[in-house]
């Protein structure tokens, strides 16, 4: 458990806090905030997004949901890694939005709890296999 006067604990607070904020996604039907300084230095990949976006509009992100966006926005703040329920619950969800993103510690993180839970079964291997050559797991 984190101290609740960590470093980390303290950009996950500005994360949760609006003010300030100075780029706005929209994932979904949701509208997701956060500051560019703080992608600029831990998710370089999503700043440049913000580049090739005009000025005060929302940035639109497909292909993830709002939940699974905020969870990489919760580790490119404070390196929060979900509940091992949430992983195994969203699992190719998380990881397919960290390589997209380049948000590789969050993308390890979740592959190491997918195998310590052996969710590899026989008739979903090849399926598995197939989605980690897809993302260089």
């Amino acid at each position: 458990d984190k101290s609740p006067n960590s470093l980390s604990m303290k950009m996950l607070q500005l994360l949760e806090n609006e003010d300030d904020v100075n780029v706005s996604f929209k994932v979904g039907d949701d509208t997701v905030t956060a500051h560019k300084w703080i992608l600029k230095m831990n998710a370089p990949v999503l700043f440049d997004f913000c580049d090739e976006n005009n000025e005060g509009s929302h940035i639109t992100i497909d292909d993830t949901t709002p939940d699974v966006f905020r969870i990489v926005l919760r580790y490119v703040y404070g390196e929060e890694i979900p509940e091992s329920a949430t992983i195994l619950d969203k699992d190719k969800d998380i990881i397919s939005a960290a390589d997209r993103f380049g948000i590789v510690g969050l993308k390890l993180a979740a592959e190491a709890i997918l195998a310590e839970s052996l969710v590899f079964r026989p008739n979903t291997v090849a399926d598995w296999l197939v989605f980690a050559d897809s993302k260089t797991c």
